[in-house]
């Protein structure tokens, strides 16, 4: 749902989400537990360490294992609705006049920065941001600043930001 709604006489130049990475670890360990109650559901005796090395562990040990492993499936159910509803309620806005952040689905969350008190625009992005086409931006000013974290195509959200503060910075001049 968007929250942000631009002033008379603004208009959005770019809308971005934040980017979808977060759901990758969530995801792989949820397979990977899904994996294995499925196996225990199709062979009740199967667990994997009495079928790489068979009779290690008795059947009561196997039910403990297969509590952990449905406490952990939903640990990580809950995770991964989290970082989805991150994902759906978090946005990044450039507008002619300022860049704005909104978050939070229950409790909402507004930082907004005004282009023209721009001074610095800062990139970060790790190796494997750089793989997804992710980074954070830090967009410093005089007294304040707004952080902006894993903006999906980071490296055009920032360039967007500049072409932006220096059509602000020659609507001054001329």
């Amino acid at each position: 749902m968007n929250r942000f709604e631009p002033l008379p006489g603004e208009k959005i130049i770019l809308e971005n989400p934040k980017h979808w990475k977060n759901y990758i670890l969530p995801g792989l360990a949820m397979a990977a537990c899904l994996g294995g109650i499925a196996l225990r559901l199709s062979h009740p005796e199967a667990n994997v360490i009495n079928l790489l090395m068979p009779g290690t562990i008795p059947a009561a040990a196997v039910l403990v294992i297969s509590y952990g492993e449905a406490i952990v499936l939903m640990l990580l159910l809950v995770a991964l609705g989290a970082a989805m509803v991150d994902l759906a309620h978090t946005r990044y806005y450039v507008t002619n006049r300022r860049i704005v952040s909104t978050s939070g689905w229950l409790n909402v969350r507004m930082s907004e920065m005004l282009l023209e008190r721009v001074e610095t625009v800062a990139l970060s992005q790790k190796l494997s941001e750089r793989m997804f086409n992710s980074g954070d931006i830090l967009c410093v000013s005089a007294g304040a600043s707004i952080y902006l974290d894993d903006v999906y195509d980071a490296r055009g959200f920032r360039q967007r930001v500049m072409e932006e503060m220096t059509s602000i910075d020659q609507d001054k001049i001329g």
